[in-house]
């Protein structure tokens, strides 16, 4: 039998090569893999976490600017449509009445009479408050014996006016007259056809705006001793509605009297405001206008007329004892069981004896239809068993007696905003509250009145935040998103639209 040793003789004559292809990883090999291990899964976790943190702000923000459109869209409603059918603008005079200056800086007033208490001198007129709205009408008075102007004025700047001068009133004392602001004529110095004769003391005059041949026309009228006689008549256009009122006295503590105007409509130049109706109480605070702010501002509270029904009148009286309510028939909407209305007394007209104004709240509990009008039969709302489980009206208030033509409106739920405590914007409908943003920063709400303007606004500063995963919890740095925006309710600004 033969051996063949061919291989361990290979392997005596290399005794290392066995040893070299067996041996493992090194210790410094080891080392340097698990370092790039070590790196590569803290670059994915990285990855993956600034995804995940990418994710998450980008969530964050895109809820946020969806609670911001909505917000801005429900409080641009609420507040746009607040006092539907519950304002009216300040109702126009008609017939005659005692001019009143705007201001008593300069003048004091009793009666008619205009009394100049400023400085002698031409400066400082006294503006009349109320104007001429359309159609004819007067403007008149009795000058002082010397140094004293009147005027009527249109909008355009266009003027009719008269300027007594100094003299023996007792003689005759110059005077002129001037189509916007040319003499076109006087006592003196002019053709005879544009001579005026002087005045004399107790004279008094009136502008008048009249029917001429082919338009209207303004004349000016002298009344001496209880006898009116036409003194002179404008070529001149007659002047663009509103006609305004004004006069001039030169010296200190002398008076216009017996300053009247006369037409219809006579609208308030001057202080015209939206009334607001009484309103109901809401939980324990009686609110005061169809929007209220409240937590000094940080919150606000919206009263409105139900948009799809017409507010209607009374047809027959109302009283503490009455169990119905028999009103007109809406043109547009209905009244229901169930429905909340408030039955509107808006006082007197009357501007020297204003007053008598009420409201009470009722729920209706059927309804009964015959031809062009409603009988409602009503449940008186208390603090008791309040609207809502918010609105009621007091026992003073449904004690009063409305008269036929009283006003009757049917209510929507209020709606109230407010930061809550937890940093909430919270709406609440009647009352049912929702919240529509998370981390609220801040909620403002003001009221003013535009400058050199009557118009109500309402300016709404609100600041929501995404804060979270964004941000690691840091105010610092945290994305913002901003509600601001002036609501102008047409409701409430009625008083500026009233020439339309």
């Amino acid at each position: 039998m033969r051996y063949h040793k061919t291989n361990n003789a290979a392997t005596k004559r290399n005794p290392r090569s066995l040893g070299r292809t067996q041996t493992g990883f090194s210790l410094l090999e080891l080392l340097i893999s698990m370092a790039i291990t070590v790196i590569a899964v803290i670059a994915a976790v990285g990855l993956m976490t600034k995804f995940a943190r990418t994710v998450g702000a980008f969530t964050e923000v895109s809820t946020m600017e969806e609670a911001r459109g909505t917000s801005e869209t429900l409080l641009r409603a609420d507040l746009d449509g607040a006092g539907h059918n519950l304002t009216r603008p300040s109702p126009p005079l008609a017939g005659t009445i005692f001019a009143t200056p705007m201001s008593f800086d300069f003048y004091t007033w009793s009666n008619g009479t205009i009394t100049k208490t400023g400085a002698t001198g031409w400066d400082n007129p006294a503006n009349v408050t109320h104007a001429l709205a359309s159609g004819l009408g007067s403007f008149s008075f009795t000058p002082p014996a010397n140094g004293g102007s009147a005027y009527i004025n249109g909008p355009n700047g266009d003027s009719f006016a008269i300027v007594i001068g100094f003299g023996n009133p007792d003689i005759g004392v110059w005077m002129g007259v001037y189509v916007n602001g040319v003499e076109v004529a006087a006592t003196c110095c002019h053709p005879p056809n544009e001579t005026v004769s002087p005045h004399l003391s107790g004279d008094s005059y009136t502008f008048k705006i009249e029917n001429g041949p082919s338009q209207r026309v303004a004349k000016l009228y002298r009344v001496r001793n209880s006898v009116p006689a036409p003194l002179w008549t404008s070529n001149a256009p007659v002047l663009a509605y509103p006609i305004a009122f004004a006069l001039n006295i030169y010296s200190q503590s002398q008076s216009f009297t017996n300053v009247k105007i006369t037409g219809a409509p006579l609208i308030a130049l001057s202080g015209n405001a939206t009334e607001f109706p009484p309103l109901p109480y809401d939980i324990n605070t009686q609110l005061t206008a169809p929007i209220t702010t409240t937590g000094g501002g940080s919150g606000v509270t919206v009263v409105s007329g139900d948009h799809s029904t017409d507010a209607v009148t009374t047809v027959a009286d109302f009283n503490q004892s009455s169990t119905d309510i028999v009103a007109r028939a809406p043109q547009r909407g209905s009244f229901n069981k169930g429905d909340y209305v408030l039955i509107i007394d808006w006082g007197s007209l009357d501007p020297s004896s204003p007053g008598g104004a009420a409201s009470s709240l009722c729920m209706i509990s059927s309804v009964n239809s015959a031809a062009d009008k409603v009988t409602l039969s009503i449940e008186r709302v208390r603090k008791e068993n309040p609207a809502w489980a918010r609105l009621w009206s007091s026992d003073a208030d449904h004690a009063h007696s409305f008269a036929a033509g009283s006003t009757l409106t049917k209510l929507q739920p209020p709606v109230s905003y407010a930061m809550s405590s937890d940093s909430r914007l919270v709406r609440m409908e009647g009352d049912r509250a929702s919240t529509l943003a998370f981390n609220l920063r801040r909620a403002n709400f003001n009221r003013y009145v535009e400058f050199n303007s009557t118009a109500i606004i309402f300016q709404v500063d609100i600041t929501i935040a995404a804060e979270g995963i964004e941000t690691n919890v840091t105010t610092s740095d945290e994305t913002r998103g901003t509600i601001e925006f002036r609501s102008r309710p047409r409701a409430l600004n009625l008083a500026s639209n009233q020439l339309n």
